[in-house]
């Protein structure tokens, strides 16, 4: 039993290898990554533990032809209505704003990325209580205007309670504006890839009933397990960075660029993690310690592992590193962490090579290391504008807040579990 030991430093072990891919993308170590998005990288195969997820292959074909919320034709009745496996595709593009969740049995896959213009999500979030499911291409923004509770505007949540939720693949979208977690992965749920989407801009100082809440990526809730993060950008998120908790088992974060975190980058408390190839870039509201925060929690083995990453780990976290990866990994490939940024902003969100504004504005500002975090999109719509001052709030999530075994809450049942709060 190794012995648990207060870490500190960069933890970088070079790789050595001819050729690296990540989603399906070949790299020669040493290539200069091209900035022009091919249009076929929307059709890259999966990788990670949720790569064999079929969704609705096979079943019926569903179309999407109203805006509207609910009704004949809208993507709620082709979600929420019986009818076995099927594949919903966009024969219309524009804003559907929703009046609550959208929640997604098995055997479905939603596909945006054939709409004839893109389609945006506002209002609240696409909730997967059902195995087998792929979501791609869609653009997602809950924001603070009309629309569900601020508790349950997440972008995008997989987890139904106690119930098994089994292959789920979320890849290429842009999911930003949440007043939630732009993504969470809560409670019994294995066999997941999330993938080469852009997570950013969570809402700060906005509507949750909890307060300041801008948070990016969270997994939790006791039992997942076998999840991937691969080629994601998270930027302008406050915390969880993502943050993974509550003896969360066999999470791969392979190649994942991070800009402009807060107070917290990375936290990890209590679960089992191989972190590979990430890169994290200090923004301007990047708090000045280093993004790594991993705790032991109640576990004793070695049970974090990390590779070749861009940061660095803090001093005040106690935690046990092993030498070698701590679970069979899924098989991906990872990209050497020098070359993660460039293929990370070539190849992450919705409709490649057509961003909207608002991707091109967040790519942009990793590049020049610029923008904020944001308590409203008004802040941004139509170009950022000035940061205005700051008004006295109370942080909800600190180092160690909703980050230890002792306080993996659960949500209320008027708060719909599905993610940690």
């Amino acid at each position: 039993m190794a012995p648990s030991v207060r870490v500190t430093g960069l933890l970088r072990l070079a790789v050595f290898v001819t050729g690296a891919v990540i989603a399906g993308w070949v790299f020669g170590v040493g290539e200069a990554v091209s900035q022009t998005v091919p249009s076929e990288a929307q059709d890259a195969p999966p990788v990670g533990f949720g790569a064999a997820t079929t969704g609705g292959a096979g079943g019926r074909s569903v179309a999407v032809t109203s805006l509207a919320d609910e009704g004949p034709g809208s993507l709620r009745a082709a979600i929420e209505a019986p009818g076995g496996p099927r594949v919903i595709h966009f024969d219309i593009g524009g804003t559907i704003a929703l009046s609550r969740q959208i929640e997604i049995g098995s055997d479905i896959t939603v596909d945006g990325r054939g709409a004839p213009s893109a389609v945006t999500l506002t209002g609240g979030r696409l909730r997967v209580i059902g195995s087998n499911v792929i979501l791609r291409g869609l653009r997602v923004r809950p924001g603070d205007g009309p629309g569900d509770g601020g508790e349950n505007r997440d972008g995008i949540s997989i987890g139904w309670g106690k119930a098994a939720i089994r292959n789920v693949l979320i890849d290429g979208n842009s999911i930003s504006w949440s007043v939630d977690e732009g993504l969470a992965v809560w409670g019994n749920v294995s066999d997941v890839t999330i993938s080469n989407n852009i997570i950013a801009e969570g809402l700060d100082q906005s509507i949750h009933p909890k307060g300041r809440h801008s948070m990016g990526l969270l997994v939790g809730g006791g039992a997942a397990q076998r999840i991937t993060l691969v080629g994601n950008l998270m930027a302008h998120n406050r915390h969880r960075n993502p943050a993974i908790k509550d003896h969360s088992r066999s999470i791969e974060l392979i190649n994942n660029l991070v800009y402009n975190w807060g107070p917290n980058g990375l936290q990890g408390t209590g679960s089992e993690i191989n972190i590979l190839g990430n890169v994290y870039v200090r923004g301007p509201d990047s708090v000045e310690r280093p993004p790594f925060y991993l705790q032991d929690g109640d576990l004793t083995e070695p049970h974090f592992f990390l590779q070749d990453n861009i940061g660095a780990l803090r001093e005040d976290g106690v935690a046990t590193l092993s030498e070698k990866p701590v679970f069979e990994g899924s098989g991906t490939p990872v990209l050497p962490s020098a070359q993660v940024e460039e293929a990370v902003l070539a190849h992450a969100g919705a409709r490649l090579p057509e961003r909207d504004a608002i991707d091109r504005r967040i790519i942009e500002e990793v590049r020049s290391r610029s923008g904020y975090i944001i308590d409203s999109p008004e802040w941004v719509i139509g170009g950022r504008k000035p940061k205005p001052e700051p008004e006295p709030a109370e942080e909800v999530e600190s180092s160690e807040a909703c980050t230890t075994i002792g306080c993996s809450e659960a949500p209320s049942p008027a708060a719909d579990i599905g993610n940690g709060g």
